[in-house]
Protein backbone atom coordinates (compact mmCIF):
# COMPACT_ATOMS: atom_id res chain seq x y z
CA UNK A 1 0.00 0.00 0.00
CA UNK A 2 2.87 2.52 0.38
CA UNK A 3 3.06 3.17 -3.36
CA UNK A 4 -0.35 4.17 -3.59
CA UNK A 5 0.01 6.21 -0.92
CA UNK A 6 2.98 7.93 -2.41
CA UNK A 7 1.06 8.33 -6.08
CA UNK A 8 -2.07 10.08 -4.61
CA UNK A 9 0.51 12.92 -3.18
CA UNK A 10 1.82 12.92 -6.64
CA UNK A 11 -1.91 13.18 -8.05
CA UNK A 12 -2.30 16.41 -5.23
CA UNK A 13 0.73 17.99 -6.41
CA UNK A 14 -0.02 18.50 -10.14
CA UNK A 15 -3.08 19.78 -9.52
CA UNK A 16 -3.87 22.92 -11.79
CA UNK A 17 -6.95 25.28 -12.19
CA UNK A 18 -7.58 24.27 -15.26
CA UNK A 19 -10.49 21.77 -15.95
CA UNK A 20 -14.48 23.34 -16.58
CA UNK A 21 -16.60 22.77 -13.60
CA UNK A 22 -19.77 20.70 -13.80
CA UNK A 23 -21.85 21.18 -10.64
CA UNK A 24 -24.69 19.53 -8.47
CA UNK A 25 -27.12 17.28 -8.46
CA UNK A 26 -30.12 18.73 -6.82
CA UNK A 27 -31.25 22.27 -7.07
CA UNK A 28 -34.59 23.11 -5.20
CA UNK A 29 -36.11 22.38 -1.68
CA UNK A 30 -39.12 23.85 -0.56
CA UNK A 31 -39.57 26.19 2.29
CA UNK A 32 -38.60 24.50 6.00
CA UNK A 33 -42.29 23.03 6.88
CA UNK A 34 -43.40 22.31 3.58
CA UNK A 35 -42.49 19.52 1.13
CA UNK A 36 -43.08 18.68 -2.78
CA UNK A 37 -44.71 16.32 -4.97
CA UNK A 38 -45.11 15.88 -9.00
CA UNK A 39 -44.06 19.31 -10.64
CA UNK A 40 -43.87 20.92 -13.77
CA UNK A 41 -42.53 24.25 -15.52
CA UNK A 42 -43.77 27.17 -17.06
CA UNK A 43 -41.30 29.66 -18.88
CA UNK A 44 -41.55 32.76 -20.67
CA UNK A 45 -38.68 35.14 -21.86
CA UNK A 46 -35.62 34.70 -19.06
CA UNK A 47 -38.48 33.33 -16.55
CA UNK A 48 -38.76 29.85 -15.64
CA UNK A 49 -41.78 29.15 -13.05
CA UNK A 50 -41.73 26.37 -11.02
CA UNK A 51 -45.23 24.71 -9.71
CA UNK A 52 -45.03 21.51 -7.85
CA UNK A 53 -47.70 19.35 -5.50
CA UNK A 54 -47.06 20.89 -2.07
CA UNK A 55 -47.90 19.82 1.33
CA UNK A 56 -48.05 21.77 4.71
CA UNK A 57 -47.35 20.08 7.86
CA UNK A 58 -50.35 17.50 8.56
CA UNK A 59 -51.90 17.93 5.31
CA UNK A 60 -51.26 16.05 2.34
CA UNK A 61 -50.69 18.51 -1.23
CA UNK A 62 -53.37 20.77 -0.16
CA UNK A 63 -51.72 23.52 -2.48
CA UNK A 64 -49.96 24.25 -5.06
CA UNK A 65 -46.15 25.49 -4.53
CA UNK A 66 -44.49 27.96 -6.65
CA UNK A 67 -40.91 29.59 -7.30
CA UNK A 68 -39.43 31.57 -10.00
CA UNK A 69 -35.70 30.86 -11.76
CA UNK A 70 -33.73 32.74 -14.40
CA UNK A 71 -31.28 29.70 -14.72
CA UNK A 72 -33.24 26.52 -13.20
CA UNK A 73 -30.59 26.53 -10.55
CA UNK A 74 -31.20 29.49 -8.02
CA UNK A 75 -34.69 29.80 -7.12
CA UNK A 76 -36.83 32.46 -5.25
CA UNK A 77 -39.96 31.63 -3.54
CA UNK A 78 -43.14 33.13 -4.14
CA UNK A 79 -46.75 32.39 -2.15
CA UNK A 80 -47.78 29.04 -3.21
CA UNK A 81 -51.77 29.00 -4.76
CA UNK A 82 -54.59 27.21 -2.26
CA UNK A 83 -56.29 24.89 -4.84
CA UNK A 84 -58.62 22.90 -2.05
CA UNK A 85 -62.39 23.91 -2.11
CA UNK A 86 -65.13 23.98 1.16
CA UNK A 87 -66.16 20.55 2.15
CA UNK A 88 -68.21 18.68 -0.93
CA UNK A 89 -66.51 21.06 -3.15
CA UNK A 90 -65.14 18.97 -6.45
CA UNK A 91 -61.51 19.62 -5.41
CA UNK A 92 -62.25 19.46 -1.39
CA UNK A 93 -60.10 16.55 -1.47
CA UNK A 94 -56.13 15.72 -2.47
CA UNK A 95 -55.09 18.26 -5.28
CA UNK A 96 -53.85 16.20 -8.50
CA UNK A 97 -50.93 17.14 -10.89
CA UNK A 98 -51.31 19.05 -13.80
CA UNK A 99 -49.87 22.08 -16.10
CA UNK A 100 -49.11 25.66 -17.03
CA UNK A 101 -49.74 27.24 -20.27
CA UNK A 102 -50.69 30.64 -21.77
CA UNK A 103 -53.78 30.92 -24.07
CA UNK A 104 -53.47 34.46 -25.64
CA UNK A 105 -52.97 37.26 -22.63
CA UNK A 106 -54.60 34.37 -19.90
CA UNK A 107 -52.31 31.98 -18.28
CA UNK A 108 -54.01 28.93 -17.33
CA UNK A 109 -53.44 26.10 -14.57
CA UNK A 110 -54.76 22.80 -14.53
CA UNK A 111 -55.10 20.98 -11.63
CA UNK A 112 -56.97 17.80 -10.85
CA UNK A 113 -58.98 16.27 -8.05
CA UNK A 114 -60.04 12.91 -6.12
CA UNK A 115 -63.62 13.13 -4.53
CA UNK A 116 -65.48 10.10 -5.32
CA UNK A 117 -63.50 9.74 -9.12
CA UNK A 118 -61.02 11.59 -10.32
CA UNK A 119 -61.76 15.04 -12.34
CA UNK A 120 -59.42 17.82 -14.05
CA UNK A 121 -60.41 21.71 -13.43
CA UNK A 122 -58.55 24.77 -14.35
CA UNK A 123 -57.50 28.33 -12.51
CA UNK A 124 -56.70 31.59 -14.77
CA UNK A 125 -54.61 34.04 -14.23
CA UNK A 126 -53.26 37.37 -15.75
CA UNK A 127 -49.75 37.87 -13.87
CA UNK A 128 -49.03 33.92 -12.87
CA UNK A 129 -49.66 35.33 -8.95
CA UNK A 130 -52.93 35.65 -8.16
CA UNK A 131 -55.52 32.69 -9.33
CA UNK A 132 -59.58 32.14 -10.02
CA UNK A 133 -61.25 29.10 -10.02
CA UNK A 134 -62.80 28.96 -13.49
CA UNK A 135 -66.63 28.68 -12.90
CA UNK A 136 -67.44 25.38 -14.86
CA UNK A 137 -65.12 23.43 -13.00
CA UNK A 138 -64.41 20.30 -13.28
CA UNK A 139 -64.32 20.90 -16.92
CA UNK A 140 -63.27 17.43 -17.29
CA UNK A 141 -64.94 14.35 -16.57
CA UNK A 142 -63.86 10.88 -17.88
CA UNK A 143 -66.90 9.21 -19.59
CA UNK A 144 -67.75 7.04 -22.38
CA UNK A 145 -67.60 5.55 -24.64
CA UNK A 146 -63.91 6.51 -25.01
CA UNK A 147 -62.69 6.11 -21.28
CA UNK A 148 -63.92 5.05 -18.07
CA UNK A 149 -65.01 5.92 -14.57
CA UNK A 150 -62.68 8.48 -13.93
CA UNK A 151 -60.72 5.60 -11.23
CA UNK A 152 -57.76 7.31 -13.43
CA UNK A 153 -58.65 10.78 -14.46
CA UNK A 154 -55.32 13.26 -14.13
CA UNK A 155 -52.26 15.21 -14.88
CA UNK A 156 -53.64 17.03 -17.83
CA UNK A 157 -50.77 17.99 -20.19
CA UNK A 158 -51.64 20.91 -22.92
CA UNK A 159 -49.82 21.27 -25.92
CA UNK A 160 -50.40 23.66 -28.78
CA UNK A 161 -50.67 22.53 -32.38
CA UNK A 162 -50.00 25.68 -34.57
CA UNK A 163 -50.65 24.04 -38.20
CA UNK A 164 -54.48 22.74 -36.68
CA UNK A 165 -54.55 25.63 -34.67
CA UNK A 166 -56.24 23.99 -31.68
CA UNK A 167 -55.10 22.42 -28.07
CA UNK A 168 -54.08 19.06 -27.51
CA UNK A 169 -54.68 17.56 -24.01
CA UNK A 170 -53.18 14.23 -22.29
CA UNK A 171 -54.37 12.41 -19.49
CA UNK A 172 -53.55 9.48 -17.07
CA UNK A 173 -56.95 7.51 -18.19
CA UNK A 174 -58.49 4.00 -17.89
CA UNK A 175 -59.53 3.24 -21.81
CA UNK A 176 -63.42 2.26 -22.25
CA UNK A 177 -64.63 -0.67 -22.88
CA UNK A 178 -64.11 -0.53 -27.21
CA UNK A 179 -60.84 0.28 -26.68
CA UNK A 180 -59.31 -1.62 -23.60
CA UNK A 181 -58.05 -5.77 -23.73
CA UNK A 182 -58.81 -7.97 -21.08
CA UNK A 183 -56.59 -7.62 -18.02
CA UNK A 184 -53.67 -10.46 -18.70
CA UNK A 185 -53.55 -10.01 -14.74
CA UNK A 186 -56.71 -10.69 -13.16
CA UNK A 187 -55.46 -11.29 -9.69
CA UNK A 188 -54.59 -7.50 -9.44
CA UNK A 189 -57.22 -6.23 -7.43
CA UNK A 190 -56.43 -2.49 -8.53
CA UNK A 191 -57.72 -3.75 -12.08
CA UNK A 192 -60.84 -5.14 -11.20
CA UNK A 193 -63.78 -3.43 -12.88
CA UNK A 194 -61.41 -0.89 -14.73
CA UNK A 195 -59.83 -0.71 -18.07
CA UNK A 196 -56.53 -1.04 -19.72
CA UNK A 197 -54.21 1.86 -18.60
CA UNK A 198 -54.14 4.36 -21.14
CA UNK A 199 -52.80 7.74 -22.14
CA UNK A 200 -56.29 9.81 -23.13
CA UNK A 201 -55.85 12.24 -25.99
CA UNK A 202 -58.28 15.26 -25.69
CA UNK A 203 -58.84 18.53 -28.28
CA UNK A 204 -60.05 21.80 -27.62
CA UNK A 205 -60.19 25.41 -29.31
CA UNK A 206 -60.39 27.16 -26.27
CA UNK A 207 -58.75 25.06 -22.93
CA UNK A 208 -61.96 25.12 -21.69
CA UNK A 209 -64.29 22.69 -24.19
CA UNK A 210 -62.69 19.48 -25.16
CA UNK A 211 -63.38 17.00 -27.14
CA UNK A 212 -62.38 12.98 -25.61
CA UNK A 213 -61.17 11.47 -28.60
CA UNK A 214 -59.80 7.28 -28.30
CA UNK A 215 -56.59 6.95 -26.59
CA UNK A 216 -53.23 7.44 -27.99
CA UNK A 217 -51.76 4.39 -26.37
CA UNK A 218 -53.23 1.56 -23.84
CA UNK A 219 -51.81 -1.43 -22.55
CA UNK A 220 -51.74 -3.37 -19.40
CA UNK A 221 -47.75 -3.48 -19.29
CA UNK A 222 -47.34 -0.91 -16.90
CA UNK A 223 -49.85 -0.36 -13.99
CA UNK A 224 -51.14 2.90 -14.79
CA UNK A 225 -49.50 5.76 -17.14
CA UNK A 226 -49.14 9.15 -15.03
CA UNK A 227 -47.81 12.18 -15.74
CA UNK A 228 -47.92 11.88 -19.51
CA UNK A 229 -45.93 14.47 -22.20
CA UNK A 230 -46.10 14.48 -25.80
CA UNK A 231 -42.33 16.12 -27.76
CA UNK A 232 -41.02 16.13 -31.44
CA UNK A 233 -37.41 15.63 -31.93
CA UNK A 234 -36.00 14.73 -34.99
CA UNK A 235 -37.79 12.98 -37.28
CA UNK A 236 -39.72 11.21 -34.63
CA UNK A 237 -42.78 11.68 -31.82
CA UNK A 238 -42.42 10.82 -28.08
CA UNK A 239 -44.70 9.73 -25.55
CA UNK A 240 -43.28 10.41 -22.04
CA UNK A 241 -45.02 8.57 -18.82
CA UNK A 242 -44.33 7.76 -15.77
CA UNK A 243 -44.78 4.44 -13.70
CA UNK A 244 -44.28 3.33 -9.80
CA UNK A 245 -44.58 -0.12 -10.31
CA UNK A 246 -41.48 -2.59 -10.35
CA UNK A 247 -41.30 -4.34 -14.00
CA UNK A 248 -38.94 -7.58 -14.06
CA UNK A 249 -36.33 -6.00 -16.10
CA UNK A 250 -35.82 -3.37 -18.45
CA UNK A 251 -33.04 -1.00 -19.49
CA UNK A 252 -30.08 -2.24 -17.49
CA UNK A 253 -31.89 -2.57 -14.50
CA UNK A 254 -34.08 -5.13 -12.62
CA UNK A 255 -37.38 -4.29 -10.56
CA UNK A 256 -37.39 -1.08 -12.06
CA UNK A 257 -39.67 1.59 -12.74
CA UNK A 258 -39.59 5.21 -13.54
CA UNK A 259 -40.43 7.63 -16.43
CA UNK A 260 -40.43 5.60 -19.78
CA UNK A 261 -40.89 6.64 -23.53
CA UNK A 262 -42.69 6.03 -26.99
CA UNK A 263 -41.93 6.63 -30.04
CA UNK A 264 -44.09 7.17 -33.25
CA UNK A 265 -43.18 9.02 -36.87
CA UNK A 266 -46.66 10.97 -36.08
CA UNK A 267 -48.23 12.82 -33.25
CA UNK A 268 -51.78 10.74 -33.61
CA UNK A 269 -49.13 7.16 -33.38
CA UNK A 270 -49.36 4.33 -33.48
CA UNK A 271 -46.79 4.36 -30.54
CA UNK A 272 -44.00 1.66 -30.04
CA UNK A 273 -41.98 1.47 -26.71
CA UNK A 274 -38.34 0.57 -27.59
CA UNK A 275 -36.49 -1.96 -26.46
CA UNK A 276 -35.57 -0.40 -23.87
CA UNK A 277 -37.34 2.43 -22.68
CA UNK A 278 -36.72 3.43 -19.39
CA UNK A 279 -35.53 6.78 -19.56
CA UNK A 280 -34.47 7.93 -15.91
CA UNK A 281 -35.54 5.59 -13.37
CA UNK A 282 -33.86 2.80 -10.49
CA UNK A 283 -34.12 -0.56 -10.18
CA UNK A 284 -33.60 -3.34 -7.22
CA UNK A 285 -37.43 -2.29 -6.34
CA UNK A 286 -36.52 1.29 -5.20
CA UNK A 287 -38.36 4.94 -5.92
CA UNK A 288 -35.54 7.32 -6.20
CA UNK A 289 -36.56 9.78 -8.78
CA UNK A 290 -40.11 9.94 -10.52
CA UNK A 291 -42.02 12.14 -12.88
CA UNK A 292 -40.07 13.26 -15.24
CA UNK A 293 -40.66 15.93 -17.55
CA UNK A 294 -39.29 18.05 -20.69
CA UNK A 295 -38.49 21.65 -21.50
CA UNK A 296 -37.09 23.53 -24.15
CA UNK A 297 -33.99 26.20 -22.77
CA UNK A 298 -31.46 27.83 -24.55
CA UNK A 299 -32.33 25.56 -27.88
CA UNK A 300 -32.11 21.98 -25.92
CA UNK A 301 -34.50 19.98 -24.65
CA UNK A 302 -34.00 19.22 -20.84
CA UNK A 303 -35.49 16.96 -18.31
CA UNK A 304 -36.53 17.66 -15.08
CA UNK A 305 -38.02 15.86 -12.00
CA UNK A 306 -38.38 15.52 -8.54
CA UNK A 307 -36.35 13.05 -6.26
CA UNK A 308 -38.03 10.34 -3.98
CA UNK A 309 -36.64 9.35 -0.51
CA UNK A 310 -35.90 5.58 -1.38
CA UNK A 311 -36.85 2.14 -0.57
CA UNK A 312 -40.92 1.41 -1.77
CA UNK A 313 -43.18 1.60 0.76
CA UNK A 314 -46.52 3.17 1.42
CA UNK A 315 -44.91 5.90 3.71
CA UNK A 316 -42.07 6.83 1.69
CA UNK A 317 -43.95 9.70 -0.41
CA UNK A 318 -43.72 13.65 -0.06
CA UNK A 319 -42.21 14.01 3.23
CA UNK A 320 -38.87 13.51 5.23
CA UNK A 321 -38.44 10.16 5.98
CA UNK A 322 -35.11 9.33 8.34
CA UNK A 323 -33.45 6.50 7.13
CA UNK A 324 -35.27 6.56 3.57
CA UNK A 325 -33.14 9.31 2.02
CA UNK A 326 -34.38 12.27 3.14
CA UNK A 327 -36.54 15.12 1.89
CA UNK A 328 -38.27 15.10 -1.73
CA UNK A 329 -36.59 17.65 -3.90
CA UNK A 330 -36.03 19.07 -7.25
CA UNK A 331 -33.69 17.30 -9.59
CA UNK A 332 -30.88 18.27 -11.77
CA UNK A 333 -31.83 19.05 -15.08
CA UNK A 334 -30.28 16.93 -17.95
CA UNK A 335 -30.03 16.84 -21.32
CA UNK A 336 -32.35 15.12 -23.74
CA UNK A 337 -29.83 13.38 -26.63
CA UNK A 338 -31.08 11.42 -29.62
CA UNK A 339 -29.55 8.60 -31.35
CA UNK A 340 -29.76 7.97 -34.90
CA UNK A 341 -32.29 5.33 -34.54
CA UNK A 342 -34.64 7.69 -32.35
CA UNK A 343 -33.93 6.20 -29.37
CA UNK A 344 -33.29 8.60 -26.06
CA UNK A 345 -30.41 9.26 -23.45
CA UNK A 346 -30.06 11.60 -20.81
CA UNK A 347 -26.49 13.88 -20.63
CA UNK A 348 -24.92 15.83 -17.86
CA UNK A 349 -26.27 19.55 -18.44
CA UNK A 350 -23.82 22.48 -18.11
CA UNK A 351 -26.16 24.78 -16.87
CA UNK A 352 -25.19 23.37 -13.61
CA UNK A 353 -21.85 25.08 -13.25
CA UNK A 354 -23.08 27.98 -11.42
CA UNK A 355 -23.43 26.12 -8.03
CA UNK A 356 -19.59 26.04 -7.77
CA UNK A 357 -18.24 27.65 -4.84
CA UNK A 358 -14.90 26.70 -4.58
CA UNK A 359 -12.79 24.11 -6.29
CA UNK A 360 -10.50 22.19 -3.88
CA UNK A 361 -8.61 19.93 -6.19
CA UNK A 362 -8.02 20.39 -9.71
CA UNK A 363 -5.42 19.65 -12.56
CA UNK A 364 -4.19 17.01 -15.18
CA UNK A 365 -1.20 14.94 -14.16
CA UNK A 366 0.22 12.15 -15.51
CA UNK A 367 -1.20 8.88 -15.81
CA UNK A 368 -0.62 7.28 -12.34
CA UNK A 369 -1.12 3.30 -12.83
CA UNK A 370 -2.11 0.97 -10.35
CA UNK A 371 -0.81 -2.73 -9.62
CA UNK A 372 -2.13 -4.14 -7.14
CA UNK A 373 -4.25 -7.41 -7.53
CA UNK A 374 -6.17 -6.74 -4.15
CA UNK A 375 -8.76 -3.50 -2.99
CA UNK A 376 -6.85 -0.64 -2.98
CA UNK A 377 -8.01 3.09 -1.61
CA UNK A 378 -6.51 6.36 -2.64
CA UNK A 379 -7.67 9.36 -0.40
CA UNK A 380 -7.34 12.27 -1.53
CA UNK A 381 -5.97 15.15 0.44
CA UNK A 382 -9.45 16.97 0.80
CA UNK A 383 -13.00 16.73 2.17
CA UNK A 384 -16.28 17.91 1.94
CA UNK A 385 -19.77 18.09 2.08
CA UNK A 386 -21.25 19.23 -1.42
CA UNK A 387 -19.11 18.32 -4.08
CA UNK A 388 -18.32 17.41 -7.89
CA UNK A 389 -16.07 14.48 -8.27
CA UNK A 390 -14.65 13.65 -11.83
CA UNK A 391 -11.74 11.36 -13.19
CA UNK A 392 -10.72 9.96 -16.37
CA UNK A 393 -9.52 5.99 -16.16
CA UNK A 394 -8.66 3.48 -18.32
CA UNK A 395 -9.32 -0.16 -16.93
CA UNK A 396 -5.87 -2.77 -17.55
CA UNK A 397 -7.09 -6.26 -18.70
CA UNK A 398 -6.88 -7.03 -14.81
CA UNK A 399 -8.88 -4.35 -13.53
CA UNK A 400 -11.77 -5.84 -11.62
CA UNK A 401 -13.49 -2.69 -10.42
CA UNK A 402 -12.77 1.32 -10.04
CA UNK A 403 -14.39 3.63 -8.44
CA UNK A 404 -14.75 6.41 -6.27
CA UNK A 405 -16.03 7.16 -2.72
CA UNK A 406 -17.42 10.31 -0.68
CA UNK A 407 -17.92 11.93 2.94
CA UNK A 408 -15.87 8.41 3.83
CA UNK A 409 -16.74 9.15 8.16
CA UNK A 410 -13.87 6.35 8.93
CA UNK A 411 -16.00 3.49 8.67
CA UNK A 412 -18.35 4.10 6.26
CA UNK A 413 -18.81 6.46 2.77
CA UNK A 414 -20.79 6.26 -0.56
CA UNK A 415 -19.53 4.73 -3.64
CA UNK A 416 -19.69 4.29 -7.07
CA UNK A 417 -18.18 1.41 -8.81
CA UNK A 418 -17.42 0.16 -12.27
CA UNK A 419 -16.82 -3.44 -12.91
CA UNK A 420 -15.32 -3.58 -16.39
CA UNK A 421 -15.29 -7.34 -17.01
CA UNK A 422 -19.22 -7.55 -16.33
CA UNK A 423 -19.94 -4.03 -17.96
CA UNK A 424 -21.37 -2.85 -14.81
CA UNK A 425 -21.89 0.24 -12.22
CA UNK A 426 -23.43 -0.24 -9.20
CA UNK A 427 -24.01 2.34 -6.47
CA UNK A 428 -24.02 2.13 -2.86
CA UNK A 429 -22.70 2.38 0.54
CA UNK A 430 -18.97 0.87 1.37
CA UNK A 431 -17.56 -0.28 4.42
CA UNK A 432 -13.50 0.36 4.23
CA UNK A 433 -11.03 -1.54 6.57
CA UNK A 434 -7.26 -0.34 7.42
CA UNK A 435 -5.64 -2.55 5.02
CA UNK A 436 -8.29 -1.36 2.10
CA UNK A 437 -10.26 -4.10 2.13
CA UNK A 438 -13.92 -3.29 1.26
CA UNK A 439 -17.32 -4.60 1.53
CA UNK A 440 -20.17 -2.83 -1.04
CA UNK A 441 -23.59 -2.73 0.04
CA UNK A 442 -25.61 -2.29 -3.45
CA UNK A 443 -28.64 -0.06 -3.27
CA UNK A 444 -28.95 -0.47 -7.46
CA UNK A 445 -27.30 -1.25 -10.34
CA UNK A 446 -27.09 -0.63 -14.03
CA UNK A 447 -25.96 -3.72 -16.67
CA UNK A 448 -25.85 -2.17 -19.60
CA UNK A 449 -22.64 -0.16 -19.66
CA UNK A 450 -20.94 -0.06 -23.01
CA UNK A 451 -17.72 -2.28 -23.20
CA UNK A 452 -14.53 0.08 -24.14
CA UNK A 453 -11.14 -0.61 -23.81
CA UNK A 454 -9.80 3.35 -23.41
CA UNK A 455 -10.37 6.59 -21.67
CA UNK A 456 -13.59 6.54 -19.44
CA UNK A 457 -14.85 9.31 -17.39
CA UNK A 458 -16.80 9.28 -13.92
CA UNK A 459 -18.26 11.81 -12.37
CA UNK A 460 -20.16 11.90 -9.16
CA UNK A 461 -22.79 14.90 -7.79
CA UNK A 462 -23.25 14.70 -4.13
CA UNK A 463 -25.44 17.66 -2.53
CA UNK A 464 -27.91 17.48 0.28
CA UNK A 465 -29.03 13.72 0.67
CA UNK A 466 -28.45 12.78 -2.72
CA UNK A 467 -25.66 11.68 -5.21
CA UNK A 468 -25.50 11.82 -8.70
CA UNK A 469 -23.75 9.41 -11.28
CA UNK A 470 -22.58 9.95 -14.74
CA UNK A 471 -20.58 8.02 -17.25
CA UNK A 472 -18.97 9.31 -20.09
CA UNK A 473 -21.69 11.90 -19.24
CA UNK A 474 -24.30 9.77 -19.57
CA UNK A 475 -26.47 10.21 -16.42
CA UNK A 476 -26.71 6.57 -14.86
CA UNK A 477 -27.95 6.90 -10.96
CA UNK A 478 -29.65 9.84 -8.58
CA UNK A 479 -30.03 8.03 -5.33
CA UNK A 480 -29.59 8.75 -1.54
CA UNK A 481 -26.53 8.71 -0.36
CA UNK A 482 -25.15 7.82 2.99
CA UNK A 483 -26.55 9.40 6.28
CA UNK A 484 -24.75 10.28 9.12
CA UNK A 485 -21.95 11.84 8.12
CA UNK A 486 -22.54 15.70 7.46
CA UNK A 487 -18.75 15.78 5.88
CA UNK A 488 -15.92 13.25 5.03
CA UNK A 489 -12.87 12.03 2.98
CA UNK A 490 -13.20 11.44 -1.09
CA UNK A 491 -11.18 8.68 -2.36
CA UNK A 492 -10.33 6.51 -5.71
CA UNK A 493 -11.60 2.79 -5.22
CA UNK A 494 -8.91 0.29 -7.51
CA UNK A 495 -9.23 -3.83 -7.65
CA UNK A 496 -6.94 -5.14 -9.88
CA UNK A 497 -3.55 -4.48 -11.84
CA UNK A 498 -3.07 -1.24 -14.55
CA UNK A 499 -5.56 1.09 -14.05
CA UNK A 500 -5.00 4.23 -15.00
CA UNK A 501 -6.48 7.36 -13.56
CA UNK A 502 -5.88 10.76 -13.97
CA UNK A 503 -7.22 14.26 -14.37
CA UNK A 504 -8.90 14.18 -10.61
CA UNK A 505 -10.86 16.41 -9.64
CA UNK A 506 -13.02 18.19 -6.71
CA UNK A 507 -15.10 21.00 -6.52
CA UNK A 508 -16.95 22.35 -3.63
CA UNK A 509 -20.52 23.12 -4.26
CA UNK A 510 -23.06 26.12 -2.79
CA UNK A 511 -25.16 24.29 -0.36
CA UNK A 512 -28.83 23.00 -0.38
CA UNK A 513 -31.02 24.88 1.96
CA UNK A 514 -34.87 24.77 1.83
CA UNK A 515 -36.02 28.05 -0.10
CA UNK A 516 -37.12 31.13 1.52
CA UNK A 517 -40.34 30.93 2.77
CA UNK A 518 -43.60 31.98 0.35
CA UNK A 519 -43.79 36.35 -0.04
Amino acid sequence: MTGLFKRIFLVAAMCLLTMPFIAAAIVYLPPTGASMWDSWLFCEGKDCHLFYLRSEPGQRWNSIGHAVSQDLVHWRELAAIPTQGAEGAWDHTLTLTGCTVKHGDVYYLFYGSANKAQQIGIMTSRDLLSWQKHPGNPILVSGPPNYGDGFDWRDLYAFFDPVKKVWHGLVCARAGSQWSQPCPRPNLPRHAGHGEPCIGHLVSPDLIHWEQRPPLFASWTWGNLEVPEHFEMGNKHYLLFSHGGSMPATSGRKHAGGTFYLMADKMEGPYQAPSEPLLLGWGRNRLDNYVGRTIVRGGERLLYHHTVGGPVTNDSLCAWQPGKGGPVTWGSPKRVQQRTDGTLWLEYWPGLDRLERSVLMDGKPQATSMTNDKDSVLWLPVTAKDSMITCLFTPGKETQSVGIAWRWNGTRSGAVLLYPGENKLVIGEVRIATDGARQVEVMDEYDRVKPSAGERQLRVLVRGLRAEVYLDDQWIFATPTVEGSATGRIGLLVCGDGTSITNVRVAELEPLVPSENSR
